[in-house]
């Protein structure tokens, strides 16, 4: 950019003309109304300053909003670390071990069996147990369907005992057996049924809490 100087011829001799003076086109700043002159450095320490402090709130804006970002995502993950840790505890902290299963009951309650399978965990199941603390129930598993019958000997607590098929629906339910009192004949609890491959034992009164009734089914792995 050029600007042009005027000059006017003086008594002294000096010629009247123009004289062009070069200044670089970063060093100049257009005009307005309000500006005080007619051009201003772009490197002069105001304007720096300017510009500067503007990258600095930019930059802190950007630094409030990954803030932002970064609790929500910590926000989600401690969500589903509590619905993990909530479903855990629903479903009695069954271990994938193969000593216990988690069941789902027709109200859709998960709960967590302990396993019966071998003739000796069957023999002896709950008895002498006075309550059920790592696990909700306790379930008898069979090779093929058949007839079986259960009894209260030995036994602290009443329970609900569920005779299902081998499609684990509801074929009988004996609700609020009592233990067998010492001393006395221990009454048998037998199946009316030779169809019967699982047997589940809840604390009396569960069965009701769970919906179970029936030709219901009971949903595992």
């Amino acid at each position: 950019m050029y600007i042009f100087i005027k000059e006017r011829q003086s008594p002294g001799g000096f010629s009247e003309g123009a004289t062009p003076v070069s200044i670089p086109n970063t060093a100049v700043k257009p005009f307005s109304a309000n500006d005080t002159t007619m051009w201003e450095s772009r490197s002069s320490p105001g304007l720096c300053l300017s510009f500067c402090f503007g990258k600095i709130r930019g930059n802190a804006k950007i630094i409030v909003l990954m803030k932002k970002v970064i609790i929500i995502v910590i926000s989600i993950w401690l969500l589903g670390f509590a619905v993990y840790v909530f479903a855990s505890q629903d479903s009695g902290n069954c271990s994938p071990s193969g000593k216990s299963k988690s069941l789902t009951m027709p109200n859709n309650e998960i709960i967590c069996a302990k396993l019966a399978v071998t003739a000796g965990e069957k023999s002896s199941g709950l008895s002498g147990v006075s309550a059920m603390v790592d696990y909700d129930s306790m379930l008898f598993i069979y090779e093929e369907p058949q007839s079986v019958s259960f009894w209260m000997n030995e036994m602290k607590f009443a329970l609900d005992i569920i005779y299902l098929d081998e499609n684990k629906t509801v074929l009988e339910i004996y609700k609020n057996e009592k233990p067998c009192e010492s001393g006395n004949v221990c009454p048998i609890i037998p199946a009316e049924t030779s169809a019967v491959k699982y047997v589940l034992e809840l604390p009396a009164g569960k069965a009701d809490l769970f919906g179970l009734k029936i030709n219901l089914k009971i949903k595992w792995q």
